[in-house]
């Protein structure tokens, strides 16, 4: 079992030692920077519908913003698994 967590651990440290001497895959930044694109827009989403009704406009917006940002991301995430922007 410690096996494991040692092994966890140096791969984790690999990842870390990747980034900071600048060889992290440009992939994986893009897929990073669009999963938290992907949060944003399931809250804009949940927000939107939890909003009362008396603001018709901004539920309106929130919903439309939050599906249009998923959309994208979901997208944009296939986009760059099958085309591999890879540096």
């Amino acid at each position: 079992m410690r096996w494991l967590q040692l092994e966890s651990m140096s791969h984790t440290l690999k990842m870390i030692n990747q980034f900071i001497d600048g060889r992290f895959p440009l992939k994986m930044i893009i897929l990073v920077a669009l999963f938290v694109l992907f949060i944003l827009g399931l809250v804009l989403l949940i927000s939107g519908i939890k909003m009362n009704y008396k603001n018709k406009s901004a539920k309106f917006l929130s919903l439309i913003l939050g599906i249009a940002l998923i959309l994208t991301t979901i997208l944009g995430a296939l986009g760059v698994m099958l085309f591999g922007f890879n540096s």
